[in-house]
C-alpha cells in the first residue's frame, strides 16, 4: 500500500496535529519566521499552548 504525502501547508498542520493525539498538546516553534505555520496549527488546535520563537525577526535592521 502506497502512503500519500500530504501536498499542501493545510495537509502537512492537520497530519502534524492528528498525529499529536491531544487536544491540548503544548507547541513549540523555534524559528517561526512570521509565524503563519504556527496560526495555523492553533486554528486547528485552539486548546493547543503555542510558544513561538524567532531568533533572527523578519525587517530587523543589520548592524
Amino acid at each position: 500500500m502506497e502512503i500519500r504525502q500530504p501536498t499542501s501547508a493545510l495537509e502537512v498542520h492537520q497530519h502534524m496535529v492528528c498525529s499529536l493525539q491531544k487536544q491540548d498538546p503544548v507547541i513549540l516553534d523555534i524559528g517561526c519566521y512570521d509565524g503563519a505555520d504556527s496560526l495555523h496549527c492553533l486554528r486547528l488546535c485552539p486548546e493547543a499552548q503555542l510558544y513561538w520563537f524567532e531568533p533572527d525577526p523578519p525587517g530587523r535592521l543589520l548592524a
